[in-house]
């Protein structure tokens, strides 16, 4: 990629971290647009713009248009992992949520290894632009589905509540009504000292996990350790793993 944008490696570091940039800004609101809004609607559309971002970053000729290719990404995975925490949450138990939350993870854990050693050996025979349009091909198609088929609540398929104690009001909660609640929801989990714990231990350890899986431990193992772009990706993959065992 620095080759084709005709920059220093180091500059990719500003495409790497612009990501994580868009996607913390999402939080704050990713629960609103999940309360309302379906979340399956938030999910689908969110996913096809970071397609959209994904086939961008596969066209660019530069990186000023790569890294608001990747900007995209970023504020299209953010609202992506509470949405589909609601969606869960609405269709299984909730004995039966850490279950499903652990899958949820392990299947990033998951693509955190395809990322790895098969897109290493991808590139091995094929530009990396190619793995951009693969990428956002497919979301558009699975963003498509999703909007179509899945709904983030049973009700609105014509099921009972599986959680009869999350159940909604039967009538329409007022938009500012549901800032209110947001902001009492707010208030009652930053003052939970169990909060404050699992932030400072993610803030910790969220950004050297990223910034070595992301990009910068690539490059160590192949400039550094003089390791082959397959034995990097294979490598690599022991992060993923590390992940999904977790």
């Amino acid at each position: 990629m620095a080759a084709s944008y005709k920059v220093p490696k180091k500059d990719l570091g500003i495409f790497s971290s612009v990501y994580f940039y868009a996607y913390a800004a999402t939080q704050p609101f990713a629960g609103l647009f999940a309360d309302i809004i379906d979340s399956a609607f938030v999910v689908g559309i969110a996913q096809i713009v970071a397609a959209i971002g994904s086939i961008i970053c596969g066209l660019s000729k530069s990186l000023g248009v790569g890294i608001f290719g990747r900007l995209l990404v970023g504020l299209g995975c953010g609202p992506t992992y509470v949405s589909v925490c609601r969606i869960i949450t609405n269709w299984f138990k909730l004995s039966q949520l850490p279950l499903m939350l652990g899958i949820l993870v392990s299947c990033a854990g998951a693509g955190g290894i395809l990322a790895a050693g098969p897109t290493a050996a991808f590139l091995k025979h094929y530009n990396w632009r190619y793995a951009f349009y693969g990428i956002g091909a497919i979301g558009v198609v699975f963003s498509i589905l999703t909007l179509i088929l899945i709904r983030g609540n049973p009700v609105d398929k014509g099921f009972k509540p599986v959680n009869e104690e999350l159940a909604g009001p039967a009538t329409p909660i007022p938009i500012k009504q549901k800032f209110v609640t947001l902001w009492i929801n707010f208030k009652t989990v930053v003052s939970n000292g169990y909060f404050w714990l699992i932030a400072v231990f993610s803030f910790f350890s969220s950004g050297p996990y990223f910034d070595c899986i992301g990009l910068w431990g690539g490059p160590y193992l192949v400039d550094t350790l003089q390791y082959t772009k397959e034995k990097k990706g294979d490598t690599l993959i022991s992060y993923s793993i590390g992940l999904i065992i977790g």
